[in-house]
């Protein structure tokens, strides 16, 4: 019976610790992706700014 509850008890952890890797592997990409493409938005709204004061 114990050994039941550290294999599963193991099994969690290792679900756990791989979870926790795709969730940054996750946030990394979504990082790269917004430094990547937020330079088009960026200048798009300085340009409309200038055109529009008040937006």
């Amino acid at each position: 019976m114990i050994g039941v509850v550290i294999a599963l008890g193991g099994e969690r952890v290792g679900e756990a610790l791989h979870t926790q890797h795709l969730v940054e592997q996750a946030q990394a990409a979504i990082r790269a992706e917004i430094v990547k493409d937020d330079g088009p938005q960026a200048y798009a709204r300085l340009r409309d700014r200038s055109i529009r004061p008040d937006a």
